[in-house]
């Protein structure tokens, strides 16, 4: 994948920094206005690192992303 708002290494230590800090969702709001998580979920996603799913609660009016961690090595370099 080609990367326009971070490097590969800044991607992969993003996701690391998540994963270990248990993130688990993603406000659609926060992707939204921020171009460097956009593409970080994607190259997460491309990567077979991370898969999403997404949720839309009426009730909170809230919409956004579950956050799937996959069992993948490439975070534990």
């Amino acid at each position: 994948m080609t990367t326009k708002y971070g490097t590969t290494e800044e991607h992969l230590a993003t996701l690391k920094r998540a994963k270990q800090n248990n993130v688990l969702s993603v406000w659609s709001g926060d992707v939204a206005r921020n171009p460097y998580l956009q593409e970080n979920l994607k190259f997460g996603v491309d990567s077979k690192i991370l898969k999403l799913t997404t949720y839309d609660s009426q009730e909170d009016q809230e919409s956004g992303w579950l956050i799937e961690w996959l069992d993948n090595p490439i975070l534990e370099n």
